[in-house]
This record gives structure tokens, C-alpha cells and sequence, in this order.
């Protein structure tokens, strides 16, 4: 819940703080990259880690410009919550494969006129085709 937490503390912050904690990170970056590259860097997941932070303040920065922030706010909490990860193995993939056929099931079932609708479409189109090539033959 760390990342959750650091968001919600950006999107509470003003644009001169977003601002400034953007070039914070940047300059941390800087840093990091050159320890790396004179071999001082001792966890090398750090770069990644402040990469993804700089990725979260710039996402910040354009949702308010765009207006994004105001919509957000008034999305409910289960249209915003995090996503959650899906499940590995098998079990996952029974899982998938359930939803996915009861999705066709409920299609199947809920739009049987339109199939109907399809069917005759398909045998007029088939008409003229066929007096075409009668046509052609004779």
C-alpha cells in the first residue's frame, strides 16, 4: 500500500510541490546513475524505484492539466481502487476460462433476434449474388 500512499500524497500536494518534488527526483537519479556508473551503487533497484516515482509525479502533473484530478475525485472508490493482480497457475486460468464462457453464454441467450435478423440478411444477400452468376452463364 506504499505506492497507493505516496499517490494520494501527490495528488494532495500543489503544483509548485509537484514541481519541486520532480526535480527532487530527478536530481536523485542523476546521482544514482552516476554512482552506477563509477561502480559505488550498491542496490541497483533503487534507479527503477525512482524512476517509477518520477513516472508517478509526472502522471500527476498532466491529470491536472488535463482535468483528470476533478473526475477522479468524483468517481466512487470502487471505480479508482487498484487493480488486483491475476491469479497464476491453473487455477487462474480455469477461472478465466469460467468467466470467459459465461460471457458467451449470456451473449448466446440475451440476443437471440438479432441472430435471427443476421440469418435473413445473409440468405437475401445471397440472392442476387446467385441470380448474378445464373446471368453470367447463360
Amino acid at each position: 500500500m506504499k505506492a497507493a500512499q505516496h499517490i494520494s500524497d501527490l495528488r494532495q500536494m500543489e503544483v509548485s510541490d509537484l514541481d519541486a518534488r520532480l526535480k527532487e527526483v530527478r536530481t536523485e537519479l542523476f546521482n544514482l546513475r552516476f554512482q552506477a556508473a563509477t561502480g559505488q551503487l550498491e542496490n541497483h533497484r533503487q534507479i527503477r524505484m525512482v524512476r517509477h516515482q518520477i513516472a508517478q509525479v509526472l502522471t500527476v502533473i498532466q491529470g491536472r492539466q488535463l482535468g483528470l484530478e476533478e473526475m477522479i475525485a468524483q468517481a466512487p472508490d470502487s471505480a479508482v481502487a487498484p487493480r488486483t493482480k491475476p491469479r497464476r497457475g491453473r487455477a487462474g486460468a480455469a477461472e478465466a476460462e469460467a468467466a470467459e464462457g459465461a460471457a458467451e453464454t449470456a451473449t448466446e441467450t440475451d440476443v437471440p433476434e438479432a441472430t435471427a435478423a443476421t440469418e435473413t440478411e445473409a440468405s437475401e444477400a445471397a440472392k442476387p449474388a446467385g441470380d448474378a452468376t445464373e446471368k453470367e452463364s447463360k
